[in-house]
């Protein structure tokens, strides 16, 4: 924090007689982008950067359509979870003959059918559907192995769960009553059981089922293909060695994140997660890239004298009912672990560093900033016009002084500069 001096200058104040400016310690931007664009599961960049555009992203520091745009490189956990088969038609190899005027006088001379098509889409207010994905490969150290996925058509987001299918169902539903979104209809597959559908009726709950072969009529069949391609970047973000058994841990913030990702349908402004669960804020929830290998600290009353500070744990995601803690999963007692002090190592994405020459461009910048803006009208507040054209001057030897070329020059002449 530097000091400045302003008594000199101005009218002195009773209680203020220095200027102070704070250094921030930003992150480089091409590290922040990676950082980000791994926390939210490593999506599409137009997607990442329509979200954004949006304000879904908005509690998130630094995080811009720039940043994504100029300093966000492609990935290849995101080429491996949303590749999709090129269209037919785009590369033709065949010449197109050129039609002469004598074609075009004789198609003008065809009779006219005077047809037309329409098709008209009613909007289902207050309609829900519920679909399974396929048995994924690997069972989970807790006996999961298919995925339930709810779309909800009014707000647009997209649930998941792995467990028994009834109760599962109700208890996804009843988190729509509650957050204010009740469904009237419920869509269900082909085939449902008596008891699932006694369970929606109980609940005043209307059911449907789609016919026979004919699964594009569950919307849901489509949100499983999105929730799919998102599930496989958040998997191929995390690092190789991360136990395999453990893939149901990661469903939470992945959940999290589609739904940052997708705008409500009735209010476009929001996503579809604040339409839920109201607005996340980064900095009191943060978030990690996933399965980042990491060493969660050990109170000293749960620890010997001698025992570690730490303890090696997989993270799997943030700690939602709690302050700026997240969870991890110890590969020892095979427990899950709260903690607000955790030491990351990760393997893939590097984690956001500063170094010296963006410490003094940021600075420079603050100082700009600050100079640029209309000052209050107190009086003892208001610096002169020597003291602002010097702090100016400082800022602007400073930026350029950033550059890398300039800044070991600075560095071999600081010492003579202090003297």
């Amino acid at each position: 924090m530097w000091d400045i001096d302003l008594t000199s200058n101005y009218t002195p104040c009773p209680t203020t007689t220095s200027l102070n400016i704070i250094i921030r310690f930003d992150k480089t931007k091409k590290e922040l982008a990676q950082y980000y664009h791994a926390c939210v599961g490593s999506p599409v960049h137009l997607s990442f950067i329509a979200a954004i555009a949006n304000g879904n992203f908005i509690t998130w520091p630094g995080l811009t359509v720039d940043l994504i745009k100029k300093h966000l490189p492609p990935t290849t956990s995101t080429s491996k979870g949303h590749l999709r088969q090129e269209a037919q038609g785009m590369h033709s190899t065949k010449t197109k003959q050129l039609t002469n005027n004598i074609t075009l006088q004789n198609k003008d001379s065809e009779e006219k059918i005077h047809n037309c098509f329409l098709t008209l889409f009613a909007k289902p207010e207050g309609t829900s559907f519920t679909d399974l994905t396929a048995r994924y490969p690997y069972k989970s150290s807790r006996g999961n192995q298919y995925i339930m996925v709810l779309y909800d058509y009014d707000t647009n987001a997209k649930t998941r769960n792995a467990s028994e299918l009834k109760i599962k169902i109700i208890e996804l539903l009843t988190i729509l009553q509650e957050r204010g979104h009740p469904p009237q209809l419920h869509i269900l597959d082909n085939e449902a059981s008596a008891q699932l559908k006694h369970a929606l009726l109980k609940n005043k709950i209307k059911y449907q089922l789609v016919p026979p072969h004919l699964h594009r009529r569950n919307m849901a069949e489509r949100a499983i293909q999105t929730f799919k391609a998102h599930f496989i970047s958040c998997l191929c973000t995390a690092p190789p060695d991360f136990p395999a058994t453990e893939w149901d841990l990661l469903l939470p913030q992945s959940e999290l994140t589609m739904n940052l990702l997708r705008n409500c349908r009735y209010n476009s402004s929001l996503s579809a997660h604040a339409a839920l669960f109201g607005s996340f804020d980064f900095n009191s929830t943060p978030l990690a890239p996933f399965g980042t290998k990491c060493v969660i600290h050990e109170k000293p009353s749960n620890r010997t004298s001698w025992a570690t500070r730490g303890t090696d744990a997989w993270y799997i995601g943030p700690a939602l009912e709690r302050y700026r803690c997240v969870q991890c999963f110890d590969p020892k007692t095979r427990a899950i672990h709260i903690s607000d002090t955790v030491q990351y190592f990760p393997q893939v994405v590097p984690l956001p560093k500063i170094t010296t020459e963006d410490l003094l461009r940021n600075t420079a910048q603050d100082i700009l900033a600050i100079l640029n803006q209309p000052l209050p009208a107190a009086p003892c507040l208001n610096i002169g016009d020597d003291t602002r054209n010097t702090i100016q001057q400082i800022a602007t030897i400073s930026t350029e002084q950033s550059r890398p070329h300039n800044f070991r020059k600075c560095a071999r002449n600081s010492q003579h500069h202090q003297n």
